[in-house]
């Protein structure tokens, strides 16, 4: 009897371990595949451009196009430089011992620049773009979401607008100047036209007495 009850023993021991083994494996594909599927959300997040819009403004009566939502700071501003070029600039100050450093990643092609950061009541990081750099016209025509990582800070993924391509011509061509002109001569007119109401008040006031 002896032998029989050690056979069986060893046909109990294996039913035993191929019934832990098919209790486990599916387990180890459920936290791989919620692994798997954690890694691609978070890729997704990264591919999402922020919410905001383009939008004209003033920074240091230079012309200036600014993204963020409305009624809200912007998140990132590209200034007129000098002699066409662009200034690209953040408000805030770098982390404490942050590279001073942006990456700007455009149609899958990267650049790091050198970043200044100015202190202040309202510290600023700002990068400039000489004129002519391979970059502007990069940013003038991407049809793709547009990628900045100031120092080692979260990547800021911009939507592509053809306001970007018309502000950076507008810049390289004089737009200061003509926006200068274009703001004087509509101010004169707005001048002349309030000059031109009470001279047309009176006229109307003698022919009426007349």
């Amino acid at each position: 009897m002896k032998p029989v009850a050690a056979a069986f023993s060893l046909i109990l021991l294996a039913a035993c371990a191929r019934t832990e083994d098919a209790s486990v494996r599916p387990a180890e594909s459920n936290d791989s595949y919620s692994a798997v599927e954690q890694v691609r959300d978070q890729a997704g997040e990264d591919r999402e451009p922020a919410l905001g819009e383009w939008r004209r403004a003033l920074q240091e009566e230079r012309p200036a196009l600014e993204f963020g939502p409305s009624g809200t700071a912007p998140l990132i501003m590209i200034v007129c430089g000098e002699r066409g070029g662009l200034v690209l600039q953040r408000s805030g100050a770098p982390a404490p011992g942050a590279s001073p450093m942006l990456s700007v990643t455009v149609g899958g092609q990267g650049r790091q620049l050198s970043v200044v950061s100015s202190g202040g009541s309202t510290p600023v990081q700002r990068t400039t773009l000489a004129p002519g750099d391979l970059l502007i016209q990069q940013l003038a025509v991407a049809t793709a979401p547009i990628a900045l990582r100031f120092g080692d800070g979260t990547q800021l993924l911009l939507p592509h607008s053809p306001m970007i391509g018309q502000f950076a011509q507008g810049c390289s061509t004089g737009f200061p100047r003509n926006a200068a002109a274009g703001a004087s001569t509509a101010e004169g007119n707005g001048q002349a036209a309030a000059a031109a109401q009470p001279a047309a008040a009176n006229e109307a006031n003698g022919a009426a007495a007349r």
